[in-house]
């Protein structure tokens, strides 16, 4: 193994709770959208912990094992 670290492929940090959030409200805000689709590559958390918190949030999850969540 060398001396530094591999260089990081993804710049972009990964997103929180904050901003998944912040993402949900706005979509499902919009009377023209039915649901909002989460890459999961872009969140810090677990696909296993989104889900279950969308769930206990009360949001409609559909996972179609692509790396996407639907959540209405």
């Amino acid at each position: 193994m060398g001396k530094l670290t591999p260089k990081s492929i993804d710049k972009r940090p990964k997103s929180s709770w904050d901003e998944l959030d912040e993402f949900i409200k706005n979509v499902l805000n919009n009377p023209a959208i039915d649901a909002a689709t989460i890459n999961l590559k872009e969140y810090a958390m677990s696909k296993e912990e989104i889900i279950s918190e969308l769930k206990l949030a009360g949001y409609t999850v559909i996972d179609s094992n692509d790396g996407y969540l639907a959540v209405s």
